[in-house]
């Protein structure tokens, strides 16, 4: 398996309950604690293809099925050169709207009505199955969420410029659509839309699940576990005082990097009694750790 994501018995559970259920699994969790990853460990295990889509403050629940280019259109209508442009040219499949075509395969009648649009021929001849990672959903706007309520029950969707409706439903032959979706809990998702998922919380690590993380990258493989251990065990001792912005799993990796390339590891060493020498890198390595003046001086100082 090509990723390293180490996922919690709890973790799994989740998500053999969202594949039973043929529902979207939404997990929540700090910034940096894996949510993103997870969809390629989801995507490996399932052996489909993982399909991305990066929310933004201006999406609109369109967007995640298809982008439709109004100006391109309406200036081809004015070009002498080009004859009866069909709308179709101007619209491309985005992650869910492919996924749909491709769990249903080139060949289905629901997909043929579609087999002109651009990137058509990205759809699978023969029905192939699906990850869909719908990144940091609450960045949306509050209809984004609520504006999918039917198309996320029902894996389905309408492309209003040509009048055509793609849909799962009904569709015995269809491949699997797993759902994936991520929250910083920025803000409250509706309560409509959450009653359609399936939810999990990924806590912060303990010690030993994040000693475990940072063995399993290749580069820190090597570090003797129980130096690993002293220094993720000071890290957490760390984030606890820390005000503004707790460092995440990520940034725990990237200073373990640095601890690890200025040669820390190769001596025992005890955080709480550094040597001047070994102050001055613990200073420079928690660069990566602490992300304003506070937080750093609060530690560091």
């Amino acid at each position: 398996m090509a990723t390293n994501y180490i996922a919690s018995p709890s973790l799994k559970a989740a998500i053999d309950v969202a594949q039973k259920l043929n529902k979207p699994l939404l997990v929540s969790g700090e910034p940096g604690t894996g949510k993103t990853e997870l969809a390629k460990y989801i995507s490996e295990t399932l052996q489909l293809e993982l399909l991305r889509f990066n929310t933004k403050t201006t999406s609109v629940a369109s967007d995640l099925f298809y982008m439709y280019d109004a100006v391109s259109h309406f200036r081809s209508s004015y070009d002498k050169n080009i004859a009866n442009v069909s709308t179709s040219n101007f619209i491309e499949l985005k992650a869910m709207g492919l996924a749909i075509a491709s769990s249903l395969g080139a060949e289905n009648a629901e997909t043929k009505k579609i087999n002109s649009i651009k990137n058509y021929y990205q759809v699978a001849k023969q029905p192939a199955g699906s990850v869909v990672l719908i990144d940091e959903i609450d960045k949306a706007p509050r209809d984004f969420p609520n504006d999918l309520l039917n198309e996320l029950e029902n894996y389905e969707f309408e492309i209003k410029e040509i009048n055509q409706r793609v849909s799962l439903k009904g569709n015995a032959e269809s491949k699997p659509l797993f759902v994936l979706m991520t929250s910083n809990n920025e803000r409250v998702l509706p309560e409509p839309f959450l009653r359609r998922c399936i939810y999990y919380h990924i806590p912060f690590p303990d010690t030993e699940q994040l000693t475990q993380i940072v063995l399993s990258k290749g580069e820190l493989k090597h570090l003797d576990p129980q130096k690993l251990t002293n220094a993720i065990t000071y890290f957490k001792t760390m984030r606890d005082k820390v005000i503004q912005k707790k460092p995440a799993t990520a940034e725990l990796i990237d200073w373990i990097k640095i601890l690890n390339i200025q040669g820390i590891f190769d001596s025992n060493i005890d955080f709480t009694q550094l040597a001047s020498t070994q102050k001055e890198k613990f200073a420079s390595a928690c660069y990566a750790l602490f992300k304003n003046k506070q937080d750093y001086d609060t530690i560091v100082k």
